[in-house]
């Protein structure tokens, strides 16, 4: 990763940003200096959670709402760290006993002193990119992905987003001690300090995750391997690069090396485009792409659809990754279409191209004859945490933008 000093500078002034932040900044301070009975950290917990995914989509800073919500994120995670130190602790005790019942109590005892410190550096190191994984994803089963988080945690991105973000908490820590030597008034000023100081590790952190997934990416070439703000940044830089690439916003099927090996020898990326089933991993007896959910129809011919064709697919990942400026009503027509999926990767995807359509083309939804509005609305009350997170964001995009 190059020099990340400005996005560092960001990250700190980034709670500043928001009109509320005093008030933000107080809650997330009386919730840490309380920590200690359980329920407030896990409240904060929910918060930094809510901080990780507004910094992996470049929203402004969240405020302290739906608390329900909050409690459920902060419980999630409090769940996965849980796990990581049973796990981490029983492997610990085990290994010091087969070394006590070799070398001795002595060897037990100075083995299992040196395995609880590299347990609990191991911790320190692998639970941030946990916490990111299940704030992405939005399901605690992303917390304990073993191969994606290796491959992650084993980059030289990572390691060093994670020494700068273990630098600001030391730091604020540290500060947030000294101001604690002053009777009353130290402490809550220390904890407002401690506050901060997580909330700017964490929007570092979420910020820099797209950039570590795309180098993550980059070593298998893989779509699948990308995350969705790595594939975003990826696809908006193809399309970049080789002018009109309709075909450059890749569905999570498609091996984005070979693409853009295609769009190379040809000059022109709609050579590579979904309709060519070789790419796009289409099924010649269904014309569906086997992702099956991550699709929507379109009739006699959509602007991404072969002209011989009555039927052909257009996946809500290839429409939601394209550049906001590209969408036209048939694009809206699929990210609605997406509302309804079965899976709740596709939902969130579609919501949040909704959300920044809201906010760069509100136009557009204006003309659209959908009834994307109401889809939302219902979806605040899905049973999936994510899904219900982001359809509140967008009620609330689509109502700033006039949309409602």
């Amino acid at each position: 990763m190059s020099d990340r000093s400005p996005a560092l500078r960001a990250s700190l002034r980034y709670l500043t940003t928001s009109d509320d932040w005093i008030k933000t900044a107080a809650i997330g301070g009386f919730l840490t200096l309380f920590g200690v009975l359980v329920v407030p950290a896990i409240l904060a917990t929910g918060y930094f959670v809510r901080v990780l995914r507004a910094a992996t989509d470049n929203d402004d800073p969240p405020a302290f709402d739906d608390w329900s919500d909050l409690a459920g994120d902060g419980a999630q995670v409090a769940v996965i760290g849980l796990v990581y130190a049973v796990v981490l602790a029983v492997t610990t005790s085990v290994l010091a006993g087969a070394a006590t019942g070799v070398g001795g109590e002595d060897a037990g005892s100075a083995v299992g002193g040196l395995l609880a410190v590299a347990a609990t550096a191991a911790f320190a190191y692998v639970f941030p990119a946990a916490v990111v994984a299940y704030a992405e994803r939005g399901t605690a089963r992303a917390g304990f992905d073993v191969v994606a988080l290796r491959t992650v945690v084993s980059t030289r991105a990572y390691a060093g987003t994670w020494l700068r973000m273990v630098t600001v908490v030391v730091v604020t820590g540290v500060v947030a001690g000294l101001l604690g030597v002053i009777p009353l008034l130290g402490a809550v000023a220390g904890a407002v300090v401690s506050f901060y100081g997580a909330v700017v590790a964490c929007h570092f952190l979420g910020g820099a995750w797209g950039d570590i997934r795309e180098m993550e990416a980059a070593s298998t070439d893989s779509a699948t391997a990308i995350g969705w703000a790595a594939m975003r940044r990826r696809v908006r830089r193809l399309w970049t690069e080789n002018g009109d690439a309709a075909s450059a916003g890749v569905g999570d099927l498609v091996d984005l090396g070979a693409v853009r090996e295609r769009i190379g020898e040809s000059g022109d990326a709609d050579s590579a485009g979904p309709a060519d089933p070789v790419a796009w991993n289409e099924t010649p007896e269904t014309g569906r792409m086997s992702e099956g959910e991550n699709t929507t129809v379109v009739k006699n011919g959509g602007d991404h659809a072969d002209a011989d064709a009555d039927v052909t697919t257009r996946p809500v990942s290839v429409v939601a990754a394209r550049p906001i400026e590209t969408f036209d009503a048939a694009d809206i027509d699929t990210l609605v279409s997406g509302l309804d999926a079965g899976d709740p990767e596709t939902v969130v995807m579609a919501t949040r191209a909704l959300i920044e359509t809201a906010g760069e083309r509100p136009g557009l939804l204006v003309d659209s004859d959908s009834d994307a509005m109401s889809r939302l609305r219902d979806l605040r009350l899905s049973e999936t945490q994510q899904v219900r997170t982001v359809a509140t964001k967008a009620v609330r995009r689509f109502e700033a933008a006039g949309l409602s």
